[in-house]
């Protein structure tokens, strides 16, 4: 069995993130303000590594697909952390979504936004990434269908059975339990969207499922 990270679904998900820039990725909102950031006194603070470049440099990276553009992976994820260590009421501000994922959000944004700074794009990602963030410790569940597992929160699961059956895809109530009736709601979600009919949870999947705020 193979056992992809949380999300992921498919392991060839990884070479073809930058299919994911084709999807519908509403993580960024026109609306969102940054919040004041904890510096000096006068609001000042040090960016280091990839977050002091700008968009630009990052859409450079991109191209050239060399060791700077893993250092932004690096970069976010050590940025996403940071926030998971000082955010109040956050365990993990990533509910579901790959860094390869993000990075694909990020490329999107940046394109249009070519003079911003790799910071000021990631800072804005997270102010959105928190309006569905897991706020406490929660279990991690193995989705798994045809020799293929991907490990997701339990919190996150149990959003993709309320939207599922929000959409007519599924009749229970939400448990947190990848059951046989969840896998075949998500393969019928998957048929009629036309999406691979994977049966798990996906990267591509809940890019389609989930909406950007929580499903109540």
């Amino acid at each position: 069995m193979s056992t992809v990270p949380c999300g992921s679904g498919v392991p060839s998900a990884r070479a073809r993130f930058f299919s994911a820039v084709l999807l519908p990725i509403a993580f960024f909102s026109a609306c969102v303000c940054l919040p004041s950031q904890a510096a000096d006194k006068d609001g000042s603070f040090r960016v280091k590594g990839a977050g002091s470049s700008t968009c630009a440099y990052f859409l450079d990276a991109v191209t050239e697909r060399g060791k700077e553009f893993v250092s932004y992976g690096g970069w976010l994820d050590g940025y996403l952390s940071a926030m998971n260590r000082y955010e109040a009421g956050t365990y993990d501000v990533v509910s579901w979504q790959s860094t390869e994922l993000l990075l694909a959000s990020l490329l999107r944004y940046c394109q249009a936004n070519p003079e911003t700074s790799f910071h000021d794009a990631a800072a804005q990602l997270a102010e959105t990434l928190k309006r569905t963030a897991i706020r406490s410790k929660d279990p991690i569940v193995v989705t798994e269908h045809d020799g293929i597992a991907a490990a997701m929160y339990q919190e996150t699961l149990m959003r993709v059975q309320r939207r599922l059956r929000q959409r007519g895809f599924y009749e229970n109530d939400p448990s947190g339990q990848f059951d046989e009736a969840t896998r075949n709601a998500l393969l019928a979600f998957q048929r009629d969207k036309n999406i691979d009919e994977t049966g798990l949870p996906d990267q591509a999947t809940l890019t389609r499922l989930l909406p950007a705020r929580p499903v109540p």
